[in-house]
């Protein structure tokens, strides 16, 4: 909105999944020519409709890796594989050894990203890489406490864990403080998002900040510069994550 406004534009949001005859809400943004451009969330891509965009020239962007479909497209997401990596060394610097994976999911490229990551940092400090400590449920509260539980009743029980979410860290924190086991001195719980939860929970919770204003904002400029260059050539934009060290981790 900030970007739109300063240069000239309007921002319309819309539940893309909504339809009315036939047609979804964004469908009807563009088709009805009632907006220059549209920025689409990756989960909401498909082939077909980017083939009808790329038809018209109509401007767009993707929020989100969209390689899935193999689609060439103006596109900014955030560095998850550098978000992995990277909270797999603080934890390494902070003395811990043994680190699991909550995945809030194995089909998101996202997801499949600080995977990614995860392994490769684990693998450059010669520490344990292996599928078990890779925990795929669902992105709730209550899968996280059930994961994680499951993994601190392992003999082999990791030492800390990096959650994809949230919902997942406080699951995991739960369920640890259930078990007895001490936050962070035997069990160190980092997570994506840097949310308000995770500074007021106890013990607030050590974050992979990803930065969805700057996300916005490029996105917003790239649109912009497509609708006024209907030839410029495709962009693609990582944004760089940083970590955001709370007690969760002070080991």
């Amino acid at each position: 909105e900030t970007v739109a406004h300063r240069n000239a534009f309007n921002l319309i949001i819309t539940n893309g999944r909504s339809r009315e005859k036939g047609a979804s809400s964004a469908e009807n943004l563009v088709f009805g020519k009632k907006a220059d451009g549209i920025i689409l969330p990756v989960s909401m891509v498909t082939r077909a409709f980017i083939e009808r965009l790329d038809h018209i020239q109509f401007p767009y962007v993707i929020l989100g890796d969209p390689r899935l479909l193999g689609a060439s497209s103006n596109w900014v997401d955030i560095n998850n594989i550098q978000g992995g990596s990277m909270a797999v060394y603080h934890l390494a610097e902070k003395g811990y050894r043994d680190i699991a994976f909550l995945s809030g999911g194995n089909r998101e490229v996202f997801n499949q990203d600080r995977i990614t990551g995860y392994s490769r940092a684990l693998s450059e400090l010669n520490l344990p890489v292996t599928d078990r400590r890779i925990c795929h449920c669902n992105s709730t509260l209550e899968s996280g406490m059930e994961a994680m539980s499951a993994l601190l009743d392992r003999p082999d029980r990791p030492d800390a864990v990096i959650c994809s979410d949230f919902y997942l860290a406080v699951g995991a924190l739960r369920a640890a403080r259930l078990k007895g086991i001490s936050i962070p001195r035997e069990l160190g719980v980092i997570s994506f998002d840097n949310t308000p939860v995770a500074e007021l929970s106890e013990p607030a919770i050590t974050t992979v900040d990803i930065d969805t204003c700057g996300l916005g904002e490029q996105a917003a400029s790239i649109l912009i510069q497509k609708i006024e260059d209907k030839q410029m050539s495709s962009r693609q934009i990582l944004i760089s994550t940083k970590i955001i060290e709370r007690a969760s981790t002070q080991k």
